[in-house]
């Protein structure tokens, strides 16, 4: 197995996915927000620190042709009740494509470290985001290559915020809608824009048994639909008592562009 140490970032797609994360083992509860289930402004506080394991593939045909094994840490470095925005550290492994092989004939993977990356999230949804491209593994002398690896990508969820209060406290209304538009700024200095829609159903409460501990929790499913007939679904388990996903899977899926379907299972591990 060949392995470098390069300082980068996953992409945005793949951050996107991902729920916070966490590092002490255990806290007390005058450490986490101070909110209380039913509560409609949990953000988790400034300075809380959390940290997740995640497990994403990338498949095509019905074959895996990417995979990647990523631990986040997310420091929350501003919340005003409402918004709460968090500075990421990444440390993962990522595998090439079924034809990047190393030498010896083995499957060629990266391990890789980032900083610098950041998120912010209004309650539980991802509403900004700034990451760095990894690079991939080439066939067949087991280097790796990327031309933008290391370049920053932004994206920004510009929606109608007004349906989204209608959600809360979680649990009021069982299912809302917004319409929205996602402006991402490539590596290249591009604009894309892609307009989606946006439900947020509220699926009851349930207890989830993560590395972290276990929490009652609230299931909400987050459904995009693009316009060019993309999809991403999640299935996020959000504890009040942490303001934060403890659990989360996710399913994106651009058939229409080559078949990729892209799932990401995250955990939380830690938390202080």
């Amino acid at each position: 197995m060949t392995k470098l140490k390069i300082g980068v970032v996953i992409s945005s797609a793949l951050l996107a996915q991902m729920p916070g994360s966490a590092t002490a083992a255990s806290i007390g509860e005058d450490k986490a927000s101070p909110s209380s289930f039913g509560d409609s402004r949990c953000v988790p506080r400034e300075g809380a620190i959390f940290r997740v394991e995640s497990n994403t593939k990338i498949t095509s045909d019905g074959q895996i042709r990417d995979e990647m094994f990523i631990d986040v840490e997310r420091r929350v470095t501003a919340s005003d009740g409402l918004i709460a925005t968090t500075s990421n550290t990444m440390e993962g492994v990522k595998g090439g494509a079924t034809d990047h092989l190393t030498p010896d004939g083995k499957k060629a993977f990266l391990t890789a470290t980032s900083d610098g990356a950041t998120t912010t999230y209004r309650y539980f949804l991802l509403v900004d985001s700034t990451s760095v491209v990894f690079p991939t593994p080439a066939a067949p002398d087991g280097a790796f290559t990327g031309a933008a690896a290391g370049k920053r990508i932004t994206t920004s969820l510009k929606c109608d915020w007004s349906e989204l209060a209608s959600f809360f406290p979680i649990g009021k209304t069982q299912k809302i809608s917004m319409p929205c538009t996602e402006e991402t700024t490539s590596f290249e200095g591009a604009l894309i824009e892609r307009v989606s829609m946006i439900t947020l159903a509220y699926e009851g409460e349930s207890q989830a048994h993560t590395k972290a501990g276990d929490f009652a929790v609230r299931n909400i499913r987050i459904t995009t639909e693009y316009l060019d007939n993309s999809s991403k679904e999640s299935l996020i388990l959000f504890s009040e008592r942490l303001c934060f996903p403890v659990l989360s899977d996710t399913t994106a899926n651009s058939a229409p562009f080559g078949g990729q379907v892209m799932t990401t299972h995250a955990e939380l591990v830690r938390f202080d």
